[in-house]
């Protein structure tokens, strides 16, 4: 499966907006590696979640710098608590 299929299905999943460190978490656990892996799958889940979010628009970017958080494009869950 492609990693940002995976990016998707993480962020529908989801209950609220999440930062790129627990996108990259779900989308290494759905892959089935470990912890280890994580540092290696940061570049290719946040390189997927700025090509959805810029030429798909079906993700967005919520907040800017070390406060970005991640959702599908249209779900209100920022105000969830």
């Amino acid at each position: 499966m492609m990693v940002s299929q995976l990016v998707r299905d993480a962020r529908r999943n989801a209950e609220k907006p999440q930062p790129l460190s627990q996108v990259v978490a779900d989308v290494t656990a759905e892959l089935g590696h470990g912890e280890e892996a994580i540092p290696a799958m940061r570049h290719r889940v946040r390189a997927s979640l700025q090509y959805l979010s810029r030429e798909k628009y079906s993700v967005a970017k919520h907040g800017s710098e070390s406060k970005v958080l991640w959702s599908l494009a249209g779900q209100n869950t920022l105000t969830r608590a």
